[in-house]
């Protein structure tokens, strides 16, 4: 059975062992008060959502150094872009979205799903004639491949478009209603919010409904797991099945490790495998935001009503051991899968 190779290979991952941590702080971009991180990736990168004094909404790009504003600009100076994931290349999919002020709203001028490149340049994906995009969220992974949503003008809800590659071609890939997109991972499973509302998952074409409705946001790993907030109840999916953290967790994120961020009772920590593990102290004043493969942990903190952002770093970082296993986990489901096709 191919989901027998997951825990196969997983059981040779060695559990994360929380230990002692050094901090990073990040100051905000200037002018921005209150920012939200996500997408943390191997290298420290990551994106962040910012609100300014005046509520003005800009997205960034923290590149390792220093934060990139995440802007698209046409001929006549118009500019907008909704940043919605980040790959381990630096390519950052999202929307763009050019809006004009209309009375007490505003006309769409464009709305397209789009892609930033590492170099800065923004790619617009070709939509097939006669569409148009469904939902802002959209989704790329480590392959260069996209997924959104596009729909007929006028009718809701779309369903679910892959693009192998950014600038390729605009495939469908089910009939199915779909309404948010969630997440599309290297083994090219999507996690997507049905029209239904319930979370559901796409592999080889088959889609999986896990019975639960879920709220942004859903964490989604390269082991075709998730972590899912419905309601005052956070759920795991391993894979195969969907289970109920226990009463009081709370969760910020998930890796290719299957290691979840939790809080309980106000202590954040590492679950792994039915297994908590109390993160100390050092964690005792922040809240949890994500965590990625070397064991990184993106952490936030309020000042005067201002949020703030660290990255902590496990010291010394976890074996490389973890890693290569992780790295066979995936080789063998992704050999499996192509057997079966």
């Amino acid at each position: 059975m191919l989901i027998g190779h997951f825990y196969l290979a997983l059981a040779f991952v060695p559990t994360l062992i929380a230990g002692s941590y050094t901090f990073q702080s990040i100051p905000n971009p200037a002018g921005q008060t209150q920012c939200g991180g996500a997408k943390l990736q191997n290298n420290g990168t990551f994106l962040l959502g910012c609100s300014s004094a005046s509520n003005l909404v800009q997205d960034f790009f923290w590149n390792g150094t220093n934060y990139v504003p995440l802007t698209y600009s046409d001929a006549a100076g118009r500019s907008s872009f909704f940043a919605q994931d980040l790959n381990s290349s630096g390519q950052i999919s999202g929307t763009v979205a050019l809006l004009q002020p209309a009375g007490n709203g505003f006309n769409v001028l464009l709305e397209a799903p789009a892609v930033r490149q590492p170099d800065g340049t923004y790619i617009l994906q070709p939509v097939p004639a006669g569409k148009q995009q469904g939902d802002f969220a959209t989704a790329i992974n480590d392959a260069g491949a996209f997924i959104a949503i596009l729909k007929d003008p006028g009718v809701a809800p779309g369903i679910l478009y892959q693009w192998n590659s950014v600038g390729g071609s605009a495939v469908p890939l089910s009939s199915t209603p779909a309404a948010i997109v969630q997440g599309l991972n290297s083994l090219g499973s999507i996690l997507y919010s049905s029209a239904a509302g319930n979370e559901t998952i796409l592999r080889n074409g088959v889609a999986q409904d896990l019975g639960v409705g879920g709220v942004t946001p859903v964490y989604f790993n390269d082991l075709d797991q998730a972590v899912i907030p419905s309601g005052f109840v956070y759920f795991f999916f391993d894979g195969t099945s969907l289970q109920p953290f226990p009463a009081g967790y709370s969760a910020a994120g998930l890796n290719n490790l299957g290691v979840v961020l939790v809080q309980v009772g106000g202590t954040n920590g590492l679950w792994q495998g039915g297994v908590f593990t109390d993160l100390g102290s050092q964690f005792s004043n922040v809240f949890l935001v994500d965590i990625n493969d070397r064991g990184q942990i993106l952490v936030g903190s309020f000042s005067d009503g201002n949020s703030q952002l660290a990255l902590a770093t496990p010291v010394p970082e976890p074996s490389t051991i973890s890693f290569s296993t992780v790295g066979i986990a995936l080789m063998v489901s992704l050999l499996s899968r192509r057997r079966r096709r």
